[in-house]
C-alpha cells in the first residue's frame, strides 16, 4: 500500500471514530434528556397535577407513542453504530487479504 493510501486510511479511520463518538453522544442525549423528559411529563400528570380523561389520554399517548419514538431513535442510532463498526471490520479484512495476496506475489516473483 502506498504511503498516500496509508495516510488516507488513517484519516478515514479517524473520521469514522469521530462519527461513532458523536453517535454515542447523541445516543446518550436521547437517553438522558429526551427519555427523561417524557418520564417527567408522565410523572407530573400521574402526580395529580392534571386529572381526568385528558390526563389519562396524555399519559397513554406519551407512554405508547412518545416512548416508542424514543426507542426507535435509540435502536436506529445503535444499529447505525454497529453497522459502521462492521463496515470497518470488513475493510480491515479486505486490507489484510489484499496485503497477503501482494506478499505472496512478491515472494513468488522474488523466487524467480
Amino acid at each position: 500500500m502506498s504511503k498516500l493510501m496509508r495516510i488516507l486510511m488513517q484519516v478515514a479511520r479517524a473520521v469514522v471514530a469521530q462519527v461513532q463518538q458523536q453517535l454515542n453522544q447523541q445516543l446518550n442525549i436521547v437517553q438522558s434528556q429526551v427519555q427523561a423528559q417524557f418520564r417527567r411529563y408522565v410523572q407530573t400528570a400521574l402526580s395529580g397535577v392534571w386529572t381526568g380523561r385528558g390526563a389519562d389520554a396524555f399519559v397513554a399517548s406519551v407512554e405508547k407513542e412518545g416512548m416508542q419514538i424514543v426507542e426507535n431513535i435509540l435502536t436506529g442510532v445503535t444499529s447505525m453504530n454497529t453497522n459502521i463498526t462492521r463496515a470497518v471490520e470488513i475493510v480491515d479484512q479486505a486490507d489484510r487479504s489484499a496485503r497477503s495476496v501482494v506478499e505472496n506475489l512478491r515472494s513468488t516473483f522474488d523466487a524467480i
